[in-house]
């Protein structure tokens, strides 16, 4: 309108036809792009793109210069012959050059899709070349994971209907979302290689002479732009591999982009500074936390002494820093980065509160594994009412939100309301996004993991499955998330006595992580772990499990900390494995170690036992009091497993509450090892009360009932007690086994 139309409507033609000839010919390049992105950066973006290239041998299409403006003041959609010009012209040219804009609108718009499509139909995924875009990781990993064709818009929705009835009789939706998702990546590449030989035609046309003569100069302007826009190819390529799955190959361009910024500008330089948050952020998704903390801290630092406490950029680093401590099980520090973002995003202006109810998920999201139900869930109900008010019911940030609110009531084990908000969650993305996007799938995952913890296998099998198709069409078979639910299936299957079938899903996904994220990374640990689970506790193959919980338990160590919850876990079922095969002594010094390190953890326990939603540690520190204790016990050393069982009956009681059933467990297996040890006395004080409490919750015929009863005749009989049922404390009806 202001300026194509005011050229062009009086001879009514388009504004190529007003160029002067010398500055026409045959198009190399096709630009695809959103007009609803300012013209400036789309210009800013070529030039770069062009920065070495002779102007007068390159020429581009682009569609405001090619395709007559006038009557598109009046028609909103695309005319038909204007569709079939785009086509041939894509045909014609070289590439398409994709103008992938800050907020990722282009993702979002048919024809822009379309275009890609048919990039992809004439040219194959060489074709598409990605131009310079600002994302950062996180903006990048939301448009990426979010995309769908079947969603994208169009200014009329018959172009919409015909586009996508076109796509989806060629192609299909759902494998058109997986090739524009590889032709992203692919995309990037070649903008980095297209890059990198530009500058190797530089070295190359300043010849030997010449290159030998400025040998003191290398860093010369032409020779620091030139690494520079390799440093940038680099980091959007990067950046690219970690969102489609693929750090492992992204860690070293990352860190070569760093290098460069950092020798060519200023360690402290702002474009520094963005290459080491992004090599940080792609260090945590390798599972190299402490790498990853080092960097973020570092990031953190430099952001808050130059842009302030409270900038954007500076929460970020905060951000980063706060789940990689989370990562590493240091949840008092992650709570005092989360605390911090939040207290900088209540001071944010954006109108929808975006930034600041992201914060307000990822602090509660820490709180829970902290064992804070109740103080999550406080957060996550104001952060869902403010979501509300700003993108409404089924806006994505609502769902989001929702999502963890509903986790934390299972957490705090009100199972009916999680699933319940779980499905309501479930059926609004599919109403949204589809059945078959990867945001559904995400759903889907969550409703299962609600299921399994209502030891419901067969419903959570059903949607894992369901869940592993989608991630296998949408995202490929080897994509992280694809194997995690592949995971758990392999676990509802061990859930459901279907072992055998397990075994070679947890060795599949086992080979996949350990190609795609590496061998050491935390998720293939813990298949190395679940795996050792099904040997030893289905299979009955110990041995193989000892081997693969020493692998997780060694690598858990070195990668998450020794006092890591998943080390400790590792720890306490490799001492199990050894329990099974008769290696009680080994055993041992295992179990006493995790239980130092979780007594360490342990926080005060509440005012008021509440036994659904008892602190994690805290039902860590019993699991290893019940095996260190039993295997002392084992091993004939009573005095030790009656202290252990003494300090597992306080902790019970503290946090289930006296008249709990695993405090009575607890208070009989005290007993048990009291009898045992010949301290008849005091067992009988112990196991009389116990006897009582489980008449009243199982009844006489309850067999946890008749063991205590056995045992308190077997310590009767030492003192020369008559084993009565009055001396018992039975009722008088029945007489005792």
């Amino acid at each position: 309108s202001l300026m194509v139309r005011p050229r062009c409507n009086t001879l009514h033609c388009c504004l190529y036809e007003l160029i002067p000839s010398e500055f026409k010919g045959v198009p190399q390049f096709f630009i695809s792009h959103t007009w609803s992105r300012r013209v400036a950066a789309l210009v800013a973006a070529l030039t770069s793109f062009f920065a070495t290239d002779d102007p007068h041998t390159v020429y581009i299409w682009l569609d405001i210069i090619a395709i007559n403006q006038v009557p598109y003041a009046t028609n909103k959609g695309l005319l038909q012959d204007d569709v079939s010009s785009l086509s041939k012209v894509i045909d014609t040219v070289d590439s398409t050059l994709f103008f992938l804009d800050a907020q990722g609108v282009v993702l979002t718009r048919i024809w822009c899709l379309f275009e890609v499509w048919q990039t992809l139909v004439k040219k194959s995924v060489s074709g598409l070349i990605i131009l310079d875009f600002e994302l950062d990781l996180t903006q990048l990993l939301e448009v990426y994971n979010t995309m769908s064709v079947s969603r994208a818009q169009a200014t009329l929705e018959e172009d919409r209907e015909r586009i996508l009835a076109e796509i989806g009789d060629s192609i299909g939706h759902n494998s058109l979302d997986l090739a524009i998702r590889e032709a992203l990546v692919e995309g990037t590449r070649l903008g980095l290689v297209r890059v990198q030989l530009q500058g190797q035609e530089q070295d190359g046309q300043r010849g030997d002479g010449q290159r030998q003569e400025n040998e003191e100069h290398l860093q010369g302007d032409q020779t620091v732009h030139t690494r520079l826009r390799i440093a940038n190819a680099l980091h959007k390529y990067g950046g690219m591999l970690v969102v489609s799955g693929q750090p492992r190959s992204a860690e070293c361009l990352l860190r070569h982009c760093w290098e460069i910024r950092k020798e060519l500008l200023r360690e402290d330089d702002l474009l520094t500074v963005t290459a080491e948050h992004t090599l940080a952020q792609c260090l945590h998704e390798l599972g190299k936390h402490k790498m990853g903390l080092d960097h973020a801290k570092k990031v953190f630092l430099t952001r808050k002494h130059m842009l302030g406490e409270h900038h954007k950029s500076t929460c970020d680093a905060a951000t980063t820093q706060a789940v990689c401590y989370q990562s590493l099980g240091k949840f008092e520090e992650a709570e005092e980065m989360f605390r911090f973002v939040l207290a900088g995003k209540k001071g944010d202006l954006a109108p929808d509160n975006s930034g600041l109810i992201t914060a307000i998920s990822e602090l509660a999201g820490c709180l829970m594994l902290r064992g804070q139900y109740a103080g999550a869930r406080q957060l996550l109900e104001h952060g869902h009412h403010l979501s509300l008010d700003s993108f409404g019911e089924e806006g994505h940030a609502t769902l989001n939100i929702a999502s963890n609110l509903a986790g934390c009531y299972v957490l705090e084990g009100r199972y009916s309301d999680g699933q319940e908000l779980h499905k309501k969650i479930l059926d609004a993305r599919v109403q949204k996004f589809g059945r078959q996007h990867p945001v559904s799938a995400a759903s889907m995952v969550n409703l299962a993991g609600c299921m399994r913890a209502q030891s419901n296998p067969e419903g959570a099998y059903q949607l894992y499955s369901e869940a592993y198709r989608i991630r296998t069409n949408v995202l490929g078979a080897a994509h992280p998330l694809t194997l995690t639910v592949r995971n758990f299936l392999a676990v509802c299957l061990e859930a459901l006595g279907r072992s055998t079938e397990a075994e070679p899903i947890y060795l599949e996904v086992l080979k996949g992580r350990e190609d795609a994220i590496g061998p050491e990374h935390p998720d293939t640990l813990q298949t190395v772990n679940d795996l050792g689970c099904c040997y030893a506790f289905h299979l009955d193959v110990p041995e193989k499990a000892e081997l693969l919980f020493r692998r997780s338990a060694s690598g858990r160590k070195l990668s998450l900390g020794p006092d890591h919850p998943d080390t400790l876990v590792s720890m306490n079922n490799l001492a199990v494995s050894l329990r099974m095969q008769n290696k009680n002594e080994d055993a041992v010094p295992l179990l006493q170690e995790a239980l130092a390190a979780y007594q360490q953890q342990l926080p005060s326990p509440p005012s008021l036992a509440s036994p659904d939603s008892v602190n994690p540690a805290a039902l860590n520190c019993m699991r290893t009091l019940v095996l260190l204790a039993s295997t002392q016990q084992l091993l004939g050393h009573l005095d030790e497993a009656i202290g252990l069982f003494q300090a597992l009956t306080d902790l019970r009681r503290a946090w289930h509450g006296s008249g709990h059933v695993l405090a009575v467990e607890a208070h009989h297996m005290l007993g048990e090892a009291l009898q045992e040890a010949a301290r008849n006395e005091e067992a009988v004080k112990v196991l009389r009360p116990v006897l009582q409490e489980r008449l009243r919750l199982l009844g006489e015929e309850h067999e946890d009932t008749q063991d205590t009863i056995a045992v308190l005749a077997a310590a009767f009989k030492p003192l020369g007690l008559p084993v009565t049922r009055s001396q018992l404390g039975l009722p008088q009806n029945k007489k005792p086994r």
